[in-house]
């Protein structure tokens, strides 16, 4: 019985761990903040949080001359994420994640390039909301499992203290 309590909560432990990592990975939000430096130039920044409430580290990029959205190779359906090209070339996305929302990602894009080329605005700041979706899926696939190992140490425990099966079916 203490081997199978042992293994329930190695798998919770394990379980909670990988609900935190994707927790961490696709429970962020962030927001862009540009201001003009002058027209056709900005300085943006991106902060993030996790799960709308905790601030994680964000980062300032200067000289940012436009915001275009990469595409991956397609191999297994395309994915999208808005970059910012400064006037050396550099780019940096401004999120690590790859989504499926092309739309969304061209709306970014387009909501800074016309900041940058329109000039009559000092700052620009764009939200992005919270996938909750993912949030609550994880969430549940996370207590799910828990539930699952619960109800198969709860049937060990009573396999143990009730006597196990005779070779045919029936309880001793």
């Amino acid at each position: 019985m203490f081997k199978a309590f042992f293994w329930f909560v190695f798998g919770t432990l394990g379980t909670l761990l990988f609900a935190a990592v994707m927790l961490f990975i696709f429970g962020q939000s962030s927001r862009v903040s540009c201001l003009l430096e002058e027209p056709g130039l900005a300085s943006c920044t991106v902060s993030n949080t996790l799960l709308g409430v905790l601030p994680l580290p964000g980062w300032t990029l200067d000289g940012v001359v436009m915001a275009k959205v990469e595409q991956d190779d397609c191999n297994d359906g395309c994915s999208y994420r808005t970059d910012l090209i400064t006037r050396s070339g550099q780019s940096r996305p401004i999120s690590e994640v790859w989504t499926d929302q092309e739309a969304q990602d061209n709306a970014l894009a387009d909501k800074i390039n016309a900041f940058i080329q329109a000039g009559d605005a000092p700052t620009l700041a764009v939200d992005s909301a919270l996938t909750t979706w993912v949030v609550w899926l994880v969430a549940g696939l996370a207590a799910m499992s828990i539930i699952i190992q619960g109800v198969s140490l709860l049937a060990q425990i009573v396999r143990s203290l009730f006597g196990a099966r005779s070779p045919g079916g029936a309880w001793r």
